[in-house]
């Protein structure tokens, strides 16, 4: 009985069945009603018939004629005792079942109430079990005796077996309708939408969010079934925006790990131009130095050309190699700071909710506005955030604020008064040991075991000072790390357009 379809089929049917109870019961009383009524009216008729009888028998004395209508009437209306009474109560005449000579009885022998009756008729119930009815007998308008039937209590008890019989049948039948009625219609509208809103639910718990209700009702059922079809359009698209997001997230990740790749070809570009370009230009020197030593003809002098151009070859190749390396060209532009940082923060939101990491920004809109490329200061403050995320455990806090120079309150590393930007990215992780600190800006260091290129901040710093600004790094192991920046303000007479990088 845990289902919501027989529990509201038990409520439905106890209802009705203590209604139409309700309504049987009256029915009952109506037809006991309706039966006292009529024995009232022809206990009436038959008082009407016997005053004739009776008033014959008053003025001559002779009782026969009486005495054998009442026989007649006791016959026909099957009562025990039929009797006429005078006003003191007092039996006159009488007509009775024969009880093994018992004279009262069947209450023939019972004296009434002294007085006349006001009513047409009244009916009761005798001690003695029985019904009887007492009628006045009139003459000219005057009661002169009352008569009184006394019946067996099968004249109303019969009947109203009868009328209850009927109505059993009538309410069994009424109920059978209904139950199968209502039965039908709770499995129809109850039972199989909920049983259909089930089967959604748990393709949706399965991950399979195209599930829809088909709604094919205005009720409250179909307005639930509406309901979960737009939870799960919702799920749809919010797995869709998640899922963009991540793409998002990945896509930028090797963007980044793209860039820490091509810093790497440059930093060993550079230094294979270094270490290979100068010995490569005393071959060619000294190469040159032999041909012009050599007399014209020497079979030697072909070796010493072809030395030259495989030379001037490789030559060709490490200049192309170093300018596929180097780094794309910053577009500077006046851009305004906390923008950048409050989609970076977006960005980073489905990974900081996975390591279950809360990120607080007190960035203020207001902040002056930078000239910087808007790519490079995303991927600073990517690579920051990134590495706070990872350093801290589940349930840690990463801060990033930022501050006018000039404040008061300002903490940022810049100096000599120079108006710009303060910014903190801090963290309260495992912190770095003393002895790694200043090696963290170098190429290729990096305090991750297991992962990581060694390169992230080391780009950090590069693109930082390539945008006329500082960074630094404080940390104590086991409190977290603080990582401080400084960009300078764009100053008043800079254009919206982009600016050439001077490092270029």
């Amino acid at each position: 009985m845990n289902r919501l379809g027989p529990r509201l089929f038990l409520a439905v049917t106890l209802v009705v069945l203590a209604i139409t109870a309700a309504y049987d019961l009256l029915r009952l009383q109506r037809a006991r009603q309706g039966l006292l009524g009529q024995l009232e009216r022809e206990a009436s008729l038959v008082a009407r018939a016997v005053e004739g009888p009776l008033r014959f028998w008053m003025r001559t004395g002779d009782r026969q004629e009486l005495e054998g209508l009442l026989a007649d009437i006791r016959n026909a209306k099957g009562a025990t005792c039929v009797g006429v009474y005078d006003l003191s109560g007092r039996l006159d005449v009488a007509s009775r079942e024969e009880a093994g000579g018992s004279e009262d009885w069947d209450g023939c022998a019972e004296t009434l109430a002294a007085g006349t009756i006001s009513e047409a008729a009244l009916s009761q119930w005798s001690p003695l079990g029985t019904f009887r009815i007492l009628a006045p007998l009139t003459r000219d308008g005057a009661q002169i005796a009352t008569l009184k039937l006394v019946l067996p209590s099968t004249v109303l008890s019969d009947p109203l077996r009868r009328q209850r019989d009927v109505i059993l049948m009538e309410r069994a039948l009424f109920l059978a309708a209904i139950g199968i009625t209502l039965g039908l219609a709770i499995a129809v509208l109850v039972s199989r939408p909920i049983r259909r809103l089930m089967r959604g639910t748990e393709e949706i718990g399965r991950g399979n969010l195209e599930t829809r209700i088909p709604v094919r009702s205005r009720t409250e059922i179909g307005d639930l079934a509406r309901a979960f079809n737009r939870m799960a359009e919702s799920l749809r698209e919010a797995r869709r925006r998640t899922q963009a997001e991540e793409d998002r997230r990945i896509a930028l990740e090797r963007h980044i790990r793209h860039a820490e790749k091509l810093a790497v070809i440059g930093q060993l570009a550079s230094e294979l131009a270094h270490e290979v370009g100068t010995p490569l230009n005393v071959i060619s020197g000294r190469a040159r130095v032999l041909r012009r030593q050599l007399a014209d003809g020497d079979p030697r002098t072909e070796n010493l050309k072809i030395i030259g151009n495989q030379v001037e070859r490789i030559s060709r190749v490490i200049k192309r190699f170093l300018t596929m390396a180097r780094p794309p060209r910053m577009q500077r532009e006046r851009v305004a700071f906390a923008p950048i940082v409050r989609e970076v923060a977006a960005f980073l939101a489905p990974e900081l909710r996975k390591r279950q990491v809360r990120l607080v920004l007190s960035v203020p809109n207001d902040l002056p506005t930078v000239t910087a490329d808007p790519d490079g200061l995303s991927q600073v403050l990517l690579n920051l955030l990134m590495n706070a995320t990872a350093a801290v455990s589940p349930g840690g806090r990463i801060e990033v604020a930022a501050v006018p120079a000039g404040d008061p309150t300002g903490d940022g590393p810049g100096s000599g008064g120079a108006d710009g930007i303060a910014v903190r990215v801090s963290d309260d992780g495992h912190g770095i040991a003393p002895e790694l600190l200043p090696r963290i800006f170098e190429p290729f260091f990096s305090t991750k075991r297991e992962e990581g290129t060694g390169l992230g901040l080391s780009i950090c710093r590069d693109i930082v000072r390539d945008h006329g600004g500082r960074i630094t790094a404080e940390s104590r192991p086991g409190e977290g790390t603080t990582v401080r920046l400084w960009l300078p303000i764009a100053p008043p007479e800079t254009r919206d357009e982009p600016t050439p990088d001077p490092a270029h």
